[in-house]
């Protein structure tokens, strides 16, 4: 485990423990997804609602994708065939975001791509996208903000 992803481990067990979130205060279910065989559909993150203030939340998810390749290569010269396998993981994403108000919020993610592939890959936690949101700050629908 890499110092990043305990920081971000202890974080987020942190919020868990501090918090003293009702069942209704944790969203993860689509109430308008129809009833599958195994449920409803779920959201990509889990959003936690403040108790005394309803316009203030926060989102928090991973996104994990997988791969597996299998590539065979013959020496011309020799006839002899040779397969090499790599699985790794493509993709990982730690998603977070805050809503401070109806008109405000923060968005963040952070990622690592091909973590574990055999080119080793980025090898650390990177910020992708991170930038503030202000929706209508002067009351009008036209004007909208985002600040990276």
């Amino acid at each position: 485990m890499t110092k990043t992803t305990k920081m971000i481990s202890k974080v987020l067990l942190g919020l868990f423990l501090m918090t003293n979130l009702n069942a209704e205060d944790i969203t993860i279910i689509k109430n308008s997804s129809e009833d599958f065989t195994l449920g409803k559909e779920t959201k990509i993150n889990m959003k936690f609602n403040a108790q005394d203030t309803k316009d203030m939340w926060l989102k928090m998810g991973v996104r994990i994708q997988g791969t597996f390749e299998s590539l065979e290569t013959t020496d011309n010269s020799t006839g002899l065939s040779t397969v090499n396998q790599d699985a790794y993981l493509r993709r990982t994403r730690l998603e977070v975001q805050a809503g401070f108000s109806k008109t405000t919020s923060f968005t963040m993610d952070l990622r690592n791509d091909k973590v574990n592939t055999s080119d080793k890959g980025e090898q650390t936690f990177n910020v992708g996208d991170a930038y503030v949101k202000i929706k209508k700050p002067f009351g009008s629908s036209a004007v909208n903000f985002k600040l990276y």
